[in-house]
């Protein structure tokens, strides 16, 4: 060990050596939270555009199930005028006549 003694401007130099150290920390921890608010608020502008892209996908899907739930009814009103026809020789009877039809009219 040595026997060196410690004099009043070593410890001037230590403490001067420490507050440096220290406002050095400080400005990278200040850099650190400013990085840290800028992700924040990136993160926030992405989350925002994601909620609003969710909200338009939902409104589709309003309008898609409207449109389904009419289809069903369709069905149902078809399969009900089917149930009408009094054999299947009748359905395809008319079937056939709907296919004249359609030549005719180019579908």
């Amino acid at each position: 060990m040595s026997n060196k003694k410690t004099t009043i401007n070593d410890l001037a130099k230590m403490i001067k050596e420490g507050f440096d150290e220290m406002t050095e920390f400080r400005g990278e921890m200040y850099g650190f939270r400013d990085e840290m608010y800028k992700f924040r608020k990136e993160t926030l502008n992405k989350l925002g555009i994601i909620e609003e892209r969710i909200g338009n996908l939902e409104q589709r899907v309003g309008v898609l199930e409207k449109r389904i739930d009419g289809l069903s009814s369709e069905i149902k009103s078809i399969r009900e005028d089917l149930k009408k026809f009094s054999t299947k020789e009748e359905f395809l009877n008319i079937n056939q006549r709907v296919g004249k039809l359609e030549k005719m009219v180019g579908i």
